[in-house]
Formats: C-alpha cells, sequence, structure tokens
C-alpha cells in the first residue's frame, strides 16, 4: 500500500485486533471523519445507515478493544490510546479512499467480506429502483 506509513504488517494486526468488520471501520470511520470524541450511538447508527441494535452490539465490541468507552445513555467516546489511536486512524482512512479500499477489505474476516458484497449489491440494487 503506498499511501499508508503503517507495514502490511501493522495494518494487518490493527484489523484484526481493533477494526474486525465492516462495522467497526464504519463506526470508527464517523468519529475520525467528523472529529467526534463523544457520540450519542442513535446518532453514529443514523450517520451510517445501520440500526441502532447492531452499532451498539459494536459500540460494546468496541469498548473492550479499548477503542471507546462507554459514557452513559447511548453516549460513547473515542478514546484509543495514542499510538493505537494513529494506527486506526490511519486504516480507517486507506479504508475510506477508493484506490485503497480493497486492500484494508482483504484484510477483514472472511465472513466480513461476504457480507460487505452482499451489502454492496443490495446497495446497488436499491439505487437502482430508487428504493
Amino acid at each position: 500500500m503506498t499511501k499508508s506509513s503503517l507495514s502490511e504488517e501493522d495494518l494487518k494486526k490493527t484489523v484484526r485486533r481493533h477494526l474486525p468488520s465492516v462495522l467497526a471501520l464504519k463506526t470508527i470511520n464517523y468519529y475520525v471523519r467528523n472529529h467526534k470524541d463523544i457520540a450519542d450511538l442513535k446518532e453514529v447508527a443514523e450517520a451510517i445507515g445501520e440500526k441502532p441494535a447492531a452499532v451498539k452490539r459494536i459500540a460494546n465490541e468496541l469498548v473492550q478493544r479499548s477503542l471507546l468507552k462507554k459514557m452513559g445513555a447511548g453516549l460513547y467516546n473515542y478514546s484509543p490510546e495514542h499510538d493505537v489511536g494513529e494506527k486506526v486512524k490511519e486504516v480507517v482512512h486507506l479504508w475510506s479512499d477508493r484506490t485503497t479500499h480493497r486492500q484494508i477489505m482483504a484484510l477483514l474476516p472472511k465472513e466480513e467480506k461476504k457480507k460487505a458484497k452482499i451489502s454492496g449489491f443490495m446497495a446497488k440494487i436499491r439505487g437502482l429502483f430508487g428504493k
């Protein structure tokens, strides 16, 4: 990956340890892109087009992975350790960039890649029919 300051091994480790799913990437991307430290999960779910229950599940997983902290009443704080935060931010930016998106997707577990393909296909179908 030419755009990354991280080695291929660091990218793999960061994805596996901290961002193991497309939903995790989408959720953290919301915080990183919007420069948010604290956000309500309903706001995150609406912004990323996911169900609040799914976002709550991944937020709790991201708490266990030390990326988010639960603040109460549906509020979560994006607060990774500095070096982890920088790596995660770089992975999220690479995932968001159409020229490097596929390389990050390739690092996800196989079942996540399948879900992403189905989701992408359904989005195209909805776009064709305006639904």
